[in-house]
């Protein structure tokens, strides 16, 4: 998000969901309220989409949880369906205004102050850990291949003991919750690095 962030030290930036843009407040207004010298729009779907949609992903999981089955475990450049689809960036001296907030509660999703530093650190984080998303799910289909071929094999007679005896190991609570653990330490780190950004609480 380096491009996006621009030559200062740090960028604050609301998230907002929405499908009519014309919901999304003036930029004047934006000036008004919180003070900003500086105020621009970005489309999750436009120049900055990389950036933005890495920025989406991380809302999702924040807000949705972090599960090997949901879209968003798909990539960690976003889904099809993005958690947000524009995003405000003003300048640092920004701040908050109660007015601003209920005017558009229904369709802010966030506040974040986004630096290069924090937004490596974020990409490193991503990076590991929907390739970590990936790999339990290729063990996740596995252990349902097994399943399939045990009731194809298996189905009206005994013909091949060890799939069956194979099929009942990964049954087990082991195989039911496997990397569901980790799954949850991962989740913590991103709660851990969103918390630290946040300027709205």
């Amino acid at each position: 998000m380096k491009s996006l962030i621009g030559e200062g030290k740090s960028v604050k930036f609301i998230f907002f969901r929405c499908d009519d843009e014309s919901s999304l407040p003036k930029i004047s207004e934006v000036k008004k309220f919180l003070g900003s010298t500086s105020a621009n729009f970005y489309k999750a779907h436009g120049h900055y989409q990389y950036e933005i949609r890495r920025m989406s992903s991380l809302l999702d999981v924040i807000h949705g949880g972090f599960d090997m089955k949901s879209d968003v475990c798909a990539s960690w450049y976003g889904s099809s369906t993005p958690y947000m689809s524009t995003a405000l960036r003003l300048d640092v001296n920004s701040k908050r205004n109660a007015m601003f907030d209920i005017k558009y509660s229904d369709i802010i999703v966030d506040y974040l102050e986004l630096t290069h530093s924090s937004m490596k650190e974020l990409d490193d984080l991503g990076n590991s850990a929907f390739d970590l998303a990936r790999r339990l799910k290729r063990v996740d289909e596995f252990t349902s291949l097994i399943g399939e071929l045990n009731g194809a094999i298996n189905k009206n007679h005994s013909v091949d003991t060890n799939i069956a005896e194979a099929t009942k190991l990964l049954e087990s609570d082991c195989f039911a919750n496997f990397g569901k653990e980790t799954l949850r330490f991962v989740e913590k780190k991103f709660v851990k690095w969103y918390e630290s950004a946040r300027w709205v609480k």
